[in-house]
């Protein structure tokens, strides 16, 4: 029921390529001594137009540790809970906890009922820890269901204003701001989204997003390349109303943190490619009207113009830096990319 690491093929030893691994690894997996015939890049990808693959050697890679891991959580997690009685209910924290296709793995008739993974399960889940501890030692309640995530900073329409006029940038004040942006992304533009508190966690939940149709031709290339500036091979995710998410995914009823992949109905497969992993998977944010109103109002504004109930949902940040966090940041975000329309606050700004 435990497991070890050997530590000379993760911290001791040379380490030519990243931290993470030493050259031990890569010799182990390549056959080759990295130190005489190192891998370059152009090994590990090949170019089809603008786009970068990965080698087939370098997917199986991929493909064979997930498959790997799914198995050893698995099996450690099932243990674990037969010997606390047969618990059927499960709460992922640490940093693999965020491999949403492992946390699906977790669900089902052989394994759990229900995965609960805390929405920032790698170090910075630390934090809330160690807070929850010094409350509970205070005399605080800290069990507590978890709704939402949107306890960061939050600025108001004046601050917001005041920056415009600063950076003498023009903005509109639509009388609805959740069928603008809508009538936005219907007509295929890539959408910056700044409201309310920001999320805490690695992923965007709605406050601090870059959003797209799923029906715009080819908007997986267009966001990485026009937009993330990342690697061709990394999926984006749909933010779906709550109310329709157990039709579109196959036992889904809530799924607000976006951290496990489910399986995507036959029938929406086809609706669902662009935000669709190559298993059948998808890795939705399912979004109620009581904590997200406005983000839920978008939504169902762009159902009553495209028919389908979620849009695509990437963090509002470009490859390298972190999610923006203020006005200031979002807007030099969205004029030093391919965006074409913010929506800050109140405000929306659209680039000519």
């Amino acid at each position: 029921g435990s497991y070890k690491v050997d530590p000379t093929y993760t911290r001791f030893g040379r380490h030519s390529y990243a931290e993470r691994f030493t050259d031990r690894l890569v010799e182990l997996i390549t056959g080759h001594d990295p130190r005489l015939e190192p891998v370059s890049s152009a090994e590990r990808y090949r170019n089809n137009g603008s786009r970068r693959y990965l080698e087939p050697s370098y997917v199986d890679l991929a493909w064979g540790v997930q498959a790997r891991l799914e198995q050893a959580v698995t099996a450690l997690a099932c243990q674990a809970a037969i010997q606390d009685g047969g618990l059927r209910n499960l709460c992922v924290a640490g940093g693999v906890g965020l491999n949403c296709k492992l946390n699906g793995a977790l669900r089902g008739p052989e394994a759990f009922d229900e995965v609960f993974v805390q929405p920032a399960a790698y170090d910075a889940g630390s934090a809330i820890g160690a807070a929850m501890r010094v409350a509970e030692q205070g005399g605080d309640r800290i069990r507590r269901h978890l709704e939402h995530v949107n306890y960061g900073p939050e600025y108001d329409n004046d601050q917001i204003r005041e920056l415009l006029r600063r950076a003498k940038v023009k903005a509109e004040e639509p009388g609805d701001l959740p069928a603008a942006v809508a009538e936005d992304l219907a007509r295929g533009k890539l959408v910056g989204w700044f409201q309310g508190r920001a999320e805490y966690g690695p992923r965007a939940l709605g406050a601090r997003s870059i959003l797209a149709s799923p029906q715009l031709q080819g908007v997986t290339d267009q966001l990485n390349l026009e937009v993330k500036g990342r690697e061709a091979w990394r999926p984006f995710c749909p933010s779906i109303l709550e109310e329709e998410a157990g039709e579109h995914f196959e036992g889904c009823k809530e799924s607000r943190f976006m951290t496990t992949a489910f399986q995507v109905s036959e029938r929406h497969q086809a609706d669902m490619r662009s935000a669709m992993h190559v298993d059948g998977t998808a890795r939705p944010q399912t979004v109620d009207a009581k904590h997200q109103p406005r983000f839920h109002a978008l939504l169902s504004e762009f159902r009553e113009r495209s028919g389908l109930p979620f849009v695509i949902n990437t963090s509002f940040n470009v490859a390298g830096e972190p999610i923006v966090a203020t006005p200031e940041q979002a807007l030099r975000c969205f004029y030093s990319t391919g965006l074409d329309t913010l929506a800050l606050g109140d405000f929306l700004i659209r680039k000519a």
